[in-house]
Formats: C-alpha cells, structure tokens, sequence
C-alpha cells in the first residue's frame, strides 16, 4: 500500500524535502499498519550495506514501596511507574500492560513505536526532542507530548486526552478515540489522515499563536481556537471566548434603545469584528462595558423632577418666614449641587445620578417639615 505522506509548510528546507519524499516508505509494525510513513534520511547513505544501530536504552521501574532500580525492559510491570530513557537508535516499547505512567526521554534521532498490544493504564509522557514517536498504544490516561522532532508524532491508539506541548513539531492523527480531545499548548501543525473518523475536538489555548490544521478526511473536524489559526479543509471553528460574546449578545437583545439616553456606544460594539478570538474577546468587553454605562431616560427624569421640586421647597420655606441659612436649607441646596455634579459628569453614571437623587429627595423631605413646623 502507498503511503499518504504530508509535509507541512515550514518545517522541512528545499533539499531536505526532497531528499524524504524520494525515501518515504511506509511504517509496519504491525501487520496492516502500513498508512503513517517512516521518513528516511538519505544524506548520509553509501553504496556499503550500514550496520543497525543499537538502541541505547536505560530502564528505571519505581517500586510500590517507592524504590527505584535499573534492570532491561521487560513484557509488563508490577509496579506502578515506568521510565525508559532512550540514548540513540529506534526503540520498541514491549507489549504488555504499564500499571501506572510511562515516561520515555533522551536524545535518539531515531523511531520510538509503542506498538499494539501495550496498555498504559496511567499517563504516557514523551520528551524525545529529536525522535520520531508511533504511537498504537492504549492508554487509560492522558498523553503528554513535551517534545518531538519536527516530523513527527503518529496517532493510532486511543487515550483520554491529549496535550501538544512540543513546539513546531507535527501531529498526525490517524484514528484512536481521545475522549477528552486533544490540547495544543504551543504552535505546531495538525494533519488529520485521509481516513481518519472519529475525531477529537481540538483545542488551541493562547499560547498555541500561528498554529495550522490540515483535515485531509471528509469528517468534519471541530476545533475551539483561544489562538488565531489557519485551517484548511472540512474544519469548523469556534472561538474559545465565543461563549461570552453570545451571553453579551444575548443580555443587549433584551434592552430597549429608546429607553436610555444614548444608545451609541452599544451599537458600535456590536458592529465590531469577530473574526478572531482577539477580537472575540475585545467586542465582548466593548459590550458589556457599553451595556454598564448606559443611563436610563427615566432616572434623568426622576432626577430633574427632584431639582424642579427643590427650588419649589426653597421658595416655601422663605415666603413661611424661614431662613436660607437653616441647617435642612443648607442641605436642600448642597444635594442639589450633588445632583447637578452627577447629571454633569462625563461619561454620567446613572448609580451615582440615583443615589444622588435619592439624597435630594431626603433633604426636600426634611426641609418641608422644617416648613411646617414654622
């Protein structure tokens, strides 16, 4: 069978690309799994058969009791944690069961397969800068992937999620249930395979800036972007923040425009952009700041009612023969002074124009008893 080989933009210079298209051949290992391709680099081939390198691998299993040891790999584990440190050459993890986490680090150029037939009950932590990683194995927990070379991690097997932390590396999916989707953490590039089904949301968080997904299959493929990203073929994108934008949305479709005294600034929130996640996050703070400024028409009008009856109390309170410099006098007036402050301000505050109309009205209230009992 052929292999569909897909070489993102950026990762690869002129000579190297060419040099791995003309070598690709197709990664079996196992009888039919032949669809990732194994990338070989022929810059350094000579016409004299080259012997196999030797993997170099160190072992550490942690005990139950927390001791550690060093020994060869073996079948399955007891114990809860392993680790493999892979120094240089391709490395096969055995089949069997890992009971806990397994680890796999070092510096190999080479192929790391973890192949059918293994089961990490706990997490798979990969930090391989410079491997090349097949992944058929069942793992009950989460994958993390701090580090892969720039070619280079093939998903088949299934797992609960996924964490991308490797930067500019590449994803391949190719099938496996990710029940709780796969997270990339800083830029790299996705390419979902031709027959790939079932997929997993993918999710981008802020720092994931620049990343690119390539869905080459017919299913569609759903991402939640909290970064900008480019996506080609049948990918739906919805913005991490897209949530509060509709909830802001969903709060101005309730208010009535003609009921406050100027709606302007609502409707040019409303008009802005949301292209990006950026400018998700920027329209949803312009509205609700809009929507938290406005001023109803109505306590304008409770407030203008509260000065016209001031002046009316001022004026009965002299005619009955009272002082302008009685104590309830003196506070009509510094409420309204209050009042006029608030309805003067800029931008108004309609919190600050309601206690203040509040106030005056007390103040009127005291004054017209003062009158009465003149």
């Amino acid at each position: 069978m052929s292999a569909l080989v897909i070489f993102p933009s950026g990762c690869l210079d002129d000579d190297a690309y060419d040099q791995q298209v003309d070598a690709t051949e197709s990664h079996t290992p196992e009888a039919g799994k032949d669809d990732a391709p194994e990338l070989i680099d022929v810059s350094n081939v000579t016409d004299e058969p080259q012997p196999a390198e030797e993997p170099v691998v160190q072992t550490t299993i942690a005990s139950t009791s927390g001791r550690s040891g060093s020994g060869s790999s073996s079948s399955s584990s007891s114990s809860p944690d392993v680790s493999r440190v892979v120094t240089s050459g391709d490395y096969t993890e055995p089949t069997g069961t890992i009971i806990g986490n397994l680890t796999i680090t070092g510096a190999t150029t080479g192929t790391i397969t973890l192949p059918i037939g293994l089961t990490v009950n706990g997490n798979l932590i990969v930090n391989t800068p410079d491997a090349t990683v097949y992944n058929y194995a069942t793992v009950g927990g989460n994958i993390n992937i701090i580090a892969v070379s720039v070619n280079t991690w093939n998903q088949y097997g299934n797992a609960g999620s996924i964490q991308m932390g490797a930067t500019n590396a590449t994803f391949y999916f190719f099938s496996g249930n990710i029940t709780q989707g796969i997270s990339l953490i800083n830029p790299c590039n996705v390419v979902i395979g031709l027959n790939a089904t079932g997929l997993p949301q993918i999710t981008l968080t802020e720092d994931a800036e620049g990343s690119d997904i390539n869905n080459l299959g017919s299913e569609e493929l759903e991402v939640v972007a909290g970064a900008n990203v480019t996506v080609t073929g049948n990918v739906t994108v919805t913005f991490a923040n897209q949530t509060d934008l509709d909830s802001a949305i969903a709060v101005e479709a309730l208010l009535i425009a003609s009921d406050y005294v100027d709606y302007s600034a609502v409707t040019a929130a409303l008009a802005l952009p949301e292209t990006t996640n950026a400018e998700v996050v920027a329209k949803t703070t312009a509205i609700n700041d809009a929507i938290g400024a406005l001023v109803l028409q109505s306590v304008i009008d409770a407030a203008d009612s509260a000065l016209f009856a001031s002046s009316a109390s001022k004026e009965a309170h002299t005619l009955a023969g009272g002082n302008i410099g009685d104590v309830e006098y003196v506070a009509v007036e510094d409420a309204e002074t209050a009042l006029n402050g608030a309805l003067s301000a800029g931008p108004q505050v309609q919190g600050d124009i309601e206690t203040a109309t509040a106030d005056l009205n007390d103040a009127i209230s005291a004054l017209e008893l003062a009158t009465a009992g003149l």
